[in-house]
C-alpha cells in the first residue's frame, strides 16, 4: 500500500497539501502564458493521469474520489469551450492508498510528494530530480509520448500487449473522474448534462 501520493502545483511555499516543497518557475511551453510565464496546471484534465499511475504502481483500483475541495468557481481552459477548476481533490484506492491533486492559481512546475513505508520521495518534474527523505537522490526525466510511440508500437506489433493500462481499466477510472467532477459542476452550478474538460 502507498500510503498518500499527493500532486501539487501549488506557487507559494505552504504547509498545503502535505507539505509539498516550493516549486521553481518553468518557461512557458506554448499559450496559456501566466504572468510570470509559467503555464497553469490542469487538474481537472491531468488527473485521470495520475489516477492511473497510482492505480500502476499500486497496483489497486480507485475507489472513491472526494471533490469537496475544489474550488467553486471553473474557469475557461486554455482550449476554448472547456473548463478548469482549482483546488483539491482526492482518491482513496481500494487498499488505502490516496492520490491527493492540489493546484491553485499561481503558476508552479509540478511536485510531487510519495510517502512509501515511512520514507517520503519529493518528485520535481522540473528538476529532473528525485529524492528521498534519508538523502537518496535519483535524476531522470519523463519520456514524451512522441519518444515512446515507436516502441509502444513494436512491442505490441510484436506480443499483442504492452504495459500501457487496457481499455477497461482505463474506462474505470474515467468514470469515478467524471463522476466526481460532474457532482462538483452540479454543486457550483452547472448543469451537469456533461463535463467540458479536456
Amino acid at each position: 500500500m502507498l500510503s498518500d501520493l499527493s500532486v501539487a502545483r501549488v506557487g507559494k511555499h505552504t504547509e498545503k497539501n502535505h507539505g509539498v516543497v516550493p516549486p521553481t518557475p518553468q518557461p512557458d511551453r506554448g499559450t496559456g502564458k501566466d504572468l510570470d510565464g509559467c503555464l497553469r496546471w490542469g487538474l481537472a484534465c491531468n488527473a485521470v493521469h495520475f489516477m492511473d499511475v497510482l492505480a500502476w504502481w499500486s497496483g489497486e483500483r480507485p475507489l472513491d474520489i472526494d471533490t469537496e475541495a475544489l474550488d467553486p468557481e471553473w474557469l475557461p481552459a486554455k482550449r476554448k469551450g472547456f473548463l478548469e477548476v482549482f483546488g483539491s481533490m482526492s482518491v482513496v484506492y481500494t487498499e488505502g492508498s490516496r492520490l491527493t491533486l492540489t493546484a491553485d492559481h499561481d503558476a508552479a512546475p509540478i511536485e510531487i510528494k510519495v510517502d512509501v513505508g515511512g520514507l517520503v520521495w519529493l518528485i520535481s518534474d522540473s528538476e529532473k530530480m528525485a529524492r528521498r527523505s534519508d538523502g537518496l537522490e535519483l535524476p531522470g526525466r519523463v519520456d514524451l509520448q512522441s519518444e515512446m510511440s515507436a516502441g509502444l508500437v513494436d512491442l505490441i506489433l510484436a506480443t499483442s500487449t504492452c504495459s500501457l493500462p487496457t481499455l477497461a481499466d482505463s474506462v474505470e477510472i474515467h468514470r469515478l473522474l467524471l463522476r466526481g467532477l460532474r457532482a462538483h459542476l452540479i454543486r457550483s452550478g452547472g448543469s451537469g448534462n456533461h463535463v467540458p474538460i479536456t
